[in-house]
């Protein structure tokens, strides 16, 4: 293969003369961006492939996620996704109204902003990169039909050795493009290695999302229209924010907060949950907090199977993987955070059954192997997620979390450990949170059939959960304990971190102390702790 980046760089590729013409247009940019752009100009002549790419979409704390198609477009300059990735994911949003800049107009439309924080990455799971803020259309009229095949590149010597990646069968996958990655975001073209031939002919280029293939020509004649799309103004406030923006004079941690007000479904939540709670084992039990009472879902258990005869593949091909995977799995059912599915109920088939695959993701910080429970698996259009209410953001704003940690001059920091898991799930709705899995490990063994005791990372409704049993705690103990204990219970966690900070070391010492017994009556564990005092430090058991 040809890669030859001095000449790429030297000699940009020719032009024939409806390339000329359409540059002259304008036209080099977003190609069917959405459906609220004025068409710009039109061409008869055969149309190039798209840079289409299958790629990963997550949230930014989450370790699940969505395989799906990107459209890559440097004539845009923003991000947008379809309104299916929104459902699928359930993206929190925003009303906004943009002007949008077309070739020949400008036109003011309502869009939504999406909320989350949402990463892209590659479909090895090993570079994801940050997204800016993305803006919900109904859909990306760009077909995956449009995108280069491998048959495509054998034509051309230069590409025929370049191997296009390929969404896995077992990940959750959207097949279609549900997003447009325009210039916004320059790490996503980033260019890391170049495939080129003769002056004019299509090259590709390795970028972190994989690779990205440009000018190779359509499959057959068709009329396509070339848009320019530009964000000009993206517009929030209204007469009234502005107003409230203006007499309040004070910062305050609401002000900072940006989150809607609650819904009727959050309300709803909070009732479900509320009427559900109770303590055993000394830990919270929460339902699981569905829309529509217990649903009735298929059996999807051979879906399932599959996909776990999939890793068992994968565990021939890599020993250490298994290893890791293995003890990561012992661990969850050692530590009674699973069971086994009893033997009168592994038949059952009221509809109160539905099975939940699995799979490994490395942390690359801490070199570590998690085990990612899939609860966005669909079957027959039925999903456990699309089931749970999600719930309020419960979880202190990290702006409010800081500003307090930084009042007074001992800090002190810890972490609860495995925080989801610390809130069990009633026997009545365990069944719903089933999984298989070799006994010990060996997968010469048949599989056996898992439930989750606890609310499990991967579930929609797991995060509200678990922050409102740690405000439980704090509300249910509050006359056994100062005010800085139970306010720093409510106030001091960002999700499962602690950071506060006391005046002096002595109070820091009791604090510490008081925070590991409170916590320890919603079970709770504090581990992790940090101070920027060794005495400190020094009185808190290893």
């Amino acid at each position: 293969m040809h890669r030859d980046k001095r000449e790429q760089e030297s000699q940009p590729p020719k032009q024939n003369k409806s390339q000329e013409e359409a540059t002259a247009r304008g036209s080099n940019v977003v190609t069917g961006c959405t459906k609220t752009l004025a068409s710009a100009a039109t061409s008869s002549d055969t149309s190039p492939l798209m840079t289409i790419i299958p790629v990963l979409v997550k949230h930014e704390l989450s370790d699940s996620f969505i395989a799906t198609y990107a459209f890559l477009d440097n004539g845009c300059d923003a991000v947008f996704a379809s309104s299916l990735l929104q459902q699928r994911m359930n993206l929190r949003t925003q009303k906004r109204k943009l002007l949008i800049g077309t070739l020949t107009s400008k036109k003011t439309v309502n869009s939504k902003v999406v909320l989350d924080k949402l990463l892209v990455g590659d479909l090895n799971q090993k570079n994801f990169i940050p997204l800016p803020q993305v803006y919900i259309e109904d859909r990306i009229p760009v077909s995956a039909k449009d995108a280069p095949t491998q048959e495509d590149l054998r034509r051309w010597a230069h590409l025929c050795d370049i191997q296009l990646p390929v969404i896995p069968s077992e990940y959750p996958c959207i097949p279609e493009v549900t997003m447009m990655i325009g210039s916004n975001t320059p790490a996503a073209t980033m260019p890391l290695e170049l495939a080129t031939g003769a002056i004019g002919e299509p090259y590709a280029v390795l970028t972190p999302l994989g690779w990205a293939v440009y000018g190779i020509s359509g499959r057959s004649n068709k009329q396509v229209q070339t848009y320019f799309c530009s964000v000009i103004e993206d517009s929030l406030e209204n007469l009234e924010t502005q107003f409230q923006s203006y007499v309040n004079h004070e910062f305050n941690e609401r002000m900072s907060d940006g989150r809607l007000a609650m819904s009727a479904e959050d309300q709803r939540f909070l009732n479900m949950v509320t009427g559900s709670v109770k303590t055993v084992d000394g830990h919270y039990e929460i339902g699981l907090p569905f829309r529509d009472g217990n649903p009735q879902m298929p059996d999807n258990r051979a879906v399932v199977e599959s996909r776990t005869h999939f890793l068992k593949r994968k565990f021939i091909k890599n020993e250490q993987f298994k290893t890791e995977y293995t003890k990561a799995m012992e661990q969850t059912i050692e530590k009674g955070y699973a069971e086994p599915v009893p033997d009168d109920e592994i038949n059952q088939t009221d509809g109160s059954t539905w099975y939940i695959p699995h799979h490994g993701v490395y942390n690359a910080e801490k070199q570590k192997l998690r085990v990612v429970f899939d609860c966005a698996i669909t079957c027959q259009g039925r999903c456990l997620n699309k089931e749970l209410l999600q719930g309020p953001d419960l979880t202190n704003t990290l702006v409010g979390v800081l500003l307090r940690f930084r009042q007074a001059q001992v800090a002190l920091v810890a972490d609860i450990e495995a925080m989801f898991c610390q809130v069990k799930v009633p026997v009545h709705d365990r069944n719903y949170l089933r999984f298989l899995w070799w006994p010990g490990g060996n997968v010469e063994l048949p599989l056996r059939e898992y439930r989750m005791v606890v609310h499990l990372f991967g579930a929609t409704s797991s995060p509200a959960c678990a922050s409102f049993a740690l405000k439980q705690t704090a509300k249910d103990n509050r006359n056994q304990f100062d005010e800085l204990v139970t306010d720093t219970v409510s106030h001091n966690f960002y999700v499962d971190d602690l950071l506060t900070s006391v005046p002096t070391e002595e109070k820091a010492v009791k604090l510490s102390q008081d925070l590991r017994t409170i916590c320890s009556k919603g079970g709770f564990h504090l581990t992790k702790w940090a101070s920027n005092h060794q005495n400190v430090m020094d009185a808190i058991p290893e």
